[in-house]
């Protein structure tokens, strides 16, 4: 953990500069660059929306594409625990899998599941009012 608002830049810059080329990426992205990209975890929440308001995927699809990123979101969890305690806290003890899973059940999903809830409801609006607006322009 960063303990001064300069570690915490130095720690936080590269995770953003890497989103914020996924973000680039996912835009300029066509063709079945973009429909592999649509299922990669981090891009997917770039790409996903926009083939899906396009009418290029389903939302059988977008389903898909969501449970691969939830689980690519516990697997990253999981390592990251795993490095935090080994690293940080300097513990030389074997983690069990059932210890990193309570971990990730009880301290992770509590605070991760009320955003993605949120997230993923303001799509669908999102989503609805795009096409509703879609359609009275006769476009849909």
């Amino acid at each position: 953990m960063a303990t001064r608002v300069q570690d915490l830049n130095q720690t936080t810059t590269p995770l953003t500069m890497v989103v914020m080329l996924v973000y680039f990426g996912g835009i300029m992205a066509k063709g079945t660059l973009a429909e592999i990209l649509s299922y990669v975890p981090i891009a997917s929440t770039v790409m996903m929306p926009g083939r899906l308001l396009t009418g290029e995927a389903g939302w059988l699809e977008a389903l898909l594409a969501l449970a691969v990123s939830v689980g690519f979101m516990v697997v990253a969890i999981w390592f990251g625990v795993r490095i935090y305690r080994r690293g940080l806290l300097q513990t030389n003890a074997v983690m069990s899998l059932k210890d990193a899973f309570t971990i990730v059940r009880v301290h992770v999903l509590g605070n991760v599941l009320g955003p993605i809830f949120v997230y993923s409801t303001s799509l669908i609006a999102v989503s609805m009012i795009l096409a509703s607006g879609l359609s009275f322009l006769g476009l849909g």
